[in-house]
């Protein structure tokens, strides 16, 4: 990459360009509000001497380049109008980069992990929606394989943009995507995948001191998605006329019922199954389902004293919750009295199990932590950063360094710097709270069902310190003279000693034993160092246990090393042993 500032630009709207009339521009993309770029374009008004400006303009495309040497060395934008604004003297244009197209295309459409060819792989829904439902371009060169480990069930469109489509897959795995103008395609990606080569430093490309923030306001260590369901059956039964919701005119369920099957008759438990039908299509039927009302209505009546039984089934919702043990620790004021900070989801798109224990552990993935942000960065000299890349920052004046993710980067011209927001974490300002809060309030203040079966998934994490035991040395010696010692010369002597013949060696004796650090712990696992006497040496309760009178020596604990004194500590004792 060539260094120096990128003050060269060209911009080129509906195949005219129009740089003689240019005033400015500026494009700002937000990795959290949203991937789609935009651009904002000031024009003098007698551009309309080259460029129609009224309504037609609109969908039109641009293309904006720059460069330090010569001004195409860079595509910066590729998009379309999208509103103009007629300003006196001055003509603003708004224009959308070409992910702007995801928006208007709509997709009606179930993605099975175990019937189409996608196999749930989340990257491949992925390429199938920008490649068979918009004019875009992504290929495995852009989109990162997302793997067979996290994959997505049943992912379901009904009616929605691709972009939605698209925002739901990245949210599973914490991921972006967003578009290229420089090689026009569409990128699918891990956050901070593609690392910045050039250093972010004060004094040297940072213009301004950084503004450090340590946000909490978005902290989370409990995490509880809401919209999972599972299909249950259950049985009820009552008497008509005796049973309270049991009448000759309707049964009222506890649940909204899927399927139904009603037994009717005077015996208890009754065994006739009842028709069910549907009120004006049906021509003969003992019964219909009101399901939202939870109602099995008869027709004309059930008979009074009679006993019913209902098997039916109905779509159980599964809250499902996640917890880090450790940022509720750390983050609790009273860590004697841990408070959890919980946040509460609504995902009614999300119709396995398993896929809302994936994006409750991406989402807690993101949340536990406080993040380190600086909202306005102020780079120069560096042509080539994007939203999404990882960058070293190093702030001389405060003592930082850390490398950071780009969520937010602003060009313009002419050319004074780039604005960057970097944070630790990818969660800078709304990224996740937009997604989630821009939904209809409805659908996010629906009251959960009472009948809620939970599903906790609990982190047993732990770390593992190992020990040395203790080191041991045994030896043995050579008792006769069948064994070959090479270069002995008694024992070297070939045709009388043997090659690998020990059967003249004596057998194993402790040389030297240490313990580990000097100490000695029994915990009664193994009778490594079991000795003698009356007492049980218990490996399967790990005890020593004792009657009246009994005793019992350890083995060796320490052999070719003086010690001057010994301190005994006993773990759990009931009654009382005497230890010499």
């Amino acid at each position: 990459m060539t260094s120096g500032k990128p003050e060269l630009q060209t911009t080129v709207i509906n195949s005219i360009t129009v740089d003689s009339y240019l005033r400015s521009w500026e494009t700002d993309s937000n990795l959290g509000r949203s991937t789609i770029k935009s651009m904002y374009i000031l024009l003098t008004k007698n551009v309309d001497t080259v460029l129609t400006t009224d309504k037609t303009l609109n969908g039109k495309a641009v293309t904006v380049q720059r460069g330090i040497i010569t001004t195409t060395e860079q595509y910066i934008f590729r998009g379309e109008v999208v509103n103009v604004f007629p300003d006196g003297g001055i003509l603003r244009v708004l224009l959308a980069d070409k992910l702007y197209e995801t928006t208007k295309k709509t997709v009606t459409k179930s993605w099975d992990i175990n019937i189409d060819s996608e196999a749930g792989k989340i990257s491949e829904i992925f390429l199938t929606l920008i490649n068979d439902y918009t004019t875009l371009t992504a290929d495995a060169t852009t989109v990162q394989d997302s793997g067979t480990i996290f994959t997505i069930k049943k992912f379901t469109m009904r009616a929605a943009t691709v972009f939605n489509g698209l925002e739901r897959l990245a949210e599973l795995l914490g991921w972006q995507f967003y578009y290229d103008p420089d090689d026009d395609k569409v990128y699918f990606e891990p956050k901070g995948y593609t690392n910045q080569s050039t250093t972010f430093e004060t004094g040297v490309n940072v213009l301004v001191i950084p503004k450090w923030e340590y946000d909490s306001s978005e902290l989370y260590n409990v995490i509880e998605v809401r919209g999972a369901q599972q299909e249950v059956e259950t049985t009820e039964s009552g008497r008509i006329g005796t049973t309270s919701g049991y009448t000759t005119s309707s049964i009222t369920l506890i649940n909204n019922p899927i399927s139904v099957k009603l037994f009717l008759d005077a015996s208890d438990p009754p065994t006739t199954l009842k028709t069910g039908g549907v009120s004006g299509s049906t021509s003969s039927y003992d019964y219909s389902v009101d399901t939202n009302n939870k109602l099995i209505e008869a027709n004309p009546s059930f008979t009074d004293t009679h006993y019913a039984e209902i098997r039916y089934s109905y779509m159980l919702p599964i809250p499902v919750i996640v917890s880090d043990p450790v940022s509720i620790l750390q983050y609790s004021p009273d860590p004697n009295n841990p408070a959890p900070k919980k946040k509460v989801i609504h995902k009614e798109d999300i119709l396995e199990v398993a896929d809302a224990e994936l994006y409750a552990a991406q989402f807690l993935a993101d949340h536990k932590d406080p993040i380190e942000k600086v909202k306005r960065l102020f780079v120069t000299n560096v042509s080539d950063a994007e939203i999404g890349q990882s960058v070293l920052v190093i702030d001389n004046f405060n003592g930082i360094t850390g490398y950071y993710i780009i969520t937010r980067l602003k060009k313009s011209y002419p050319y004074r710097a780039d604005e960057v927001t970097i944070v630790s974490n990818i969660i800078e300002e709304e990224n996740y709270d937009v997604e989630i809060e821009a939904r209809i309030k409805r659908l996010e203040e629906r009251n959960a069902s009472e009948d809620d079966l939970l599903l906790h998934v609990i982190s047993l994490g732990s770390n593992i310190t190992f020990e040395n035991r203790y080191n041991k040395l045994e030896k043995r010696d050579i008792a006769g003279t069948e064994t070959l010692i090479w270069g002995h010369f008694t024992f070297g002597i070939w045709g009388t000693g043997k090659w690998n013949d020990d059967a003249s060696l004596g057998s194993y004796t402790t040389s030297q034993m240490i313990q580990g650090s000097n100490i000695y712990k029994e915990f009664f696992y193994d009778t490594d160092f079991d000795g003698s006497g009356t007492a049980t040496w218990d490996t399967g309760n790990k005890e020593l246990s004792f009657t009246a009178g009994q005793t019992r020596t350890t083995d060796e604990i320490s052999k070719g090393t003086k010690h001057t004194y010994f301190k005994v500590e006993l773990g759990a004792v009931t009654g009382s042993i005497l230890t010499e």
